[in-house]
């Protein structure tokens, strides 16, 4: 059986690099149609080359964000492989994908590559990817682990850091 699992901009299975040249931003009320989520992060084209990486154990990779006039070329590293994609245009939704794979652990890595000379240096618009994984098992269950399980541990530890059911914790 092969099942989906959605990752949002948010997801602190995300590693975003450098952090200081990422930032959230909110998707306006009229591009909400393509997405379920609110907000997506953003990048502009620097030195230091800002990339978004993700490690799953699967079979395919979705990703999305949206193409701009603005947008950024990137390049899409995936299990040590190199391809250049062409971010601009007008459209929201799917900007790369990668199907068939065999199912094991990868690595993806999204490199924002524009010209960091330009005037308005080009961005790298990140909303969410979905994993496909193949369970091995047919006896598999959906199963949802609240935030408040004692599995997760939240990090600092500082009294009022967290604030488990607030709108505001993530």
């Amino acid at each position: 059986m092969r099942f989906n699992t959605t990752v949002t901009n948010i997801s602190p299975l995300l590693l975003f690099l450098p952090t200081t040249s990422w930032r959230e931003e909110p998707i306006a009320s009229d591009l909400q149609s393509w997405t379920n989520t609110t907000t997506y992060h953003t990048c502009n084209a620097t030195l230091a080359k800002p990339s978004v990486s993700f490690s799953w154990n699967g079979t395919a990779i979705w990703i999305y964000g949206d193409r701009q006039p603005q947008s950024s070329p990137f390049r899409v590293t995936l299990d040590g492989e190199t391809q250049l994609q062409n971010a601009t245009g007008n459209q929201e939704g799917l900007i790369f994908s990668a199907v068939n794979l065999v199912p094991a652990t990868h690595q993806i890595i999204v490199t924002n590559i524009g010209d960091q000379d330009d005037l308005s240096p080009p961005t790298l618009n990140f909303n969410y990817l979905i994993v496909e994984s193949k369970s091995y098992d047919d006896n598999t269950t959906n199963v949802m682990i609240p935030g408040s399980d004692d599995q997760f541990q939240y990090y600092p530890e500082v009294s009022g850091s967290w604030n488990n059911g607030s709108e505001n914790a993530r």
